[in-house]
């Protein structure tokens, strides 16, 4: 339907461990998502969060255990990649040139301003949001006196948290432009930068 109506920058969402869920289940459901062809998909593993219906439920004990989720998770990036669909960031794939540009936004630290209750924003440095309230924010004589100070943003730590979710890693050349952070700090010592052999990739024998 949304290619009928002209829409060609299309993106899935999956999910993994699932409860009772098998890696037969996973690459049918990737296989799927092949066929329609689409440039985009985003891949997320389940999160249980404390004292939530899932974990009060016990659903935790019905999903795939760390090491399976690992095995599931590497066998689901050599499918994409063996696809086309190149693994950019964590949990995200798409085709050349169809990478999120709203979300490399956000881990690359562009600034971004959000309006209206639970919209968070990232300013100038700073960090704030509104709250949850859509009777409070619409009763307001002056809206941005709702705003929620969430402290500073954008630091160096931060910077290099975000770069290493990407594939393409943190560029110590802009840390350094950046953040004046002395790039050689982080080179490894010249015996160690000696290039090993090869190791085999999970793909390999995909």
């Amino acid at each position: 339907m949304a290619r009928r109506a002209g829409i060609e920058n299309i993106s899935l969402d999956v999910m993994l461990s699932l409860p009772g869920q098998t890696l037969e289940d996973i690459l049918q459901t990737l296989q799927f998502c092949i066929e329609l062809e689409v440039p985009h998909i985003s891949a997320y593993l389940l999160k249980i969060e404390e004292g939530t219906p899932f974990d009060c439920q016990d659903v935790r004990g019905l999903c795939p255990d760390e090491d399976l989720q690992s095995e599931h998770y590497s066998r689901m990036v050599c499918f994409l990649e063996h696809h086309g669909l190149l693994q950019y960031e964590i949990s995200n794939f798409s085709r050349p040139g169809f990478e999120s540009q709203h979300n490399l936004g956000y881990w690359k630290l562009v600034p971004y301003l959000g309006l209206g209750p639970a919209a968070h924003s990232f300013l100038d440095g700073k960090r704030f949001h509104f709250e949850r309230d859509l009777p409070a924010f619409l009763a307001a004589k002056d809206p941005w006196s709702l705003r929620q100070d969430d402290g500073p943003g954008g630091d160096f730590t931060e910077f290099a948290m975000l770069r290493l979710r990407l594939r393409e890693g943190l560029n110590l050349d802009e840390a350094q432009a950046y953040y004046g952070v002395d790039k050689e700090q982080f080179r490894p010592p010249p015996k160690a930068r000696q290039r090993p052999a090869r190791a085999l990739s999970v793909c390999d024998n995909f």
